[in-house]
């Protein structure tokens, strides 16, 4: 696995974990804005690394565990934070159980966790989704320009979609799916993490039913916060500027915080933030109007 790294070494140790379906250069738009407060490390997950085209994805454990492994190798056990979106926050998941580490922050953006269902349901599931990408792969930006956004995504974006596409082996895309939805965790898990939390988008909430599930069961203590107007992925990819403002604002408050899409704090108020259509993040203890 490569990893790329940027920022001076003695800053604080920020990990940054791609999604399957694209690379790890989908962080290139916030790079440049926190490589001066903290020290960069972007892995390059094999079977979406474009310099090692011969490589599968092994699976979720394997990545992290080999995540795991440098970070030792390198003593940088110590990691002031990392954040995973959705194949990487899966990643994420599994880097918590090795005692070896410690995170004072975790970010967690609509990660997915293993079903908690039979064996048979879970192959069903690996199999839908291996099916989709394979059709996906072979899809023209024309068409993937009617099954996106066109306002959130250019042309440009989505042939870049259909270039990581159509460069993921059937190997990878199988594995990709399959081990994010099956990937081993203890019953226990040490508490390798100070500060914890789990973003997921008011469009995809239905869709994140069994990730609160198990957070509920394994993580009592992480706060989850409600993106208003946000789908899978979108703070990152189509409001990069918004993102980074979150992600400072996570690391150095832990109380809740209401943003506007220009990153200006609003009233804490249900009714004026539904209003003004904006984004609203808070821990769910305190945000009963949004997730009931």
């Amino acid at each position: 696995m490569t990893f790329h790294k940027f920022g001076r070494p003695n800053l604080p140790l920020m990990i940054l974990l791609q999604p399957s379906c694209l690379r790890w250069d989908v962080f290139e738009s916030v790079i440049e804005k926190l490589k001066d407060e903290y020290h960069l490390l972007v892995p390059a997950f094999p079977g979406y690394d474009p310099d090692k085209p011969e490589d599968d994805f092994p699976g979720v454990e394997e990545v992290a565990g080999e995540i795991a492994d440098y970070l030792v190798s390198q003593n940088r056990q110590e990691v002031e934070a990392i954040y995973g979106l959705s194949m990487g926050g899966s990643v994420v998941f599994r880097l918590l159980t090795d005692p070896r580490l410690h995170f004072c922050h975790v970010v967690i953006d609509a990660g997915i966790s293993p079903y908690q269902m039979p064996y048979l349901l879970t192959r069903c599931a690996a199999v839908r989704d291996y099916v989709g990408i394979r059709i996906g792969k072979h899809l023209s930006p024309t068409i993937l320009a009617r099954l996106f956004s066109a306002q959130k995504f250019s042309q440009e974006d989505l042939q870049y979609l259909q270039t990581v596409l159509r460069g993921m082996s059937s190997r990878t895309i199988w594995n990709s799916f399959e081990s994010c939805n099956n990937f081993s965790f203890p019953a226990v898990c040490p508490k390798t993490w100070d500060h914890m939390v789990y973003w997921y988008g008011e469009k995809e909430r239905s869709k994140r039913t069994k990730e609160l599930k198990f957070m509920t069961e394994h993580f009592p203590q992480i706060h989850r916060l409600c993106l208003q107007g946000m789908d899978h992925g979108d703070l990152l990819i189509v409001y990069p500027d918004l993102f980074v403002k979150m992600l400072i604002n996570t690391l150095t408050i832990n109380a809740p915080v209401f943003l506007d899409r220009r990153g200006r704090a609003l009233p804490q108020s249900d009714e004026e933030i539904r209003a003004e259509d904006a984004i609203r993040t808070s821990s769910d203890s305190e945000q009963t109007g949004a997730d009931t």
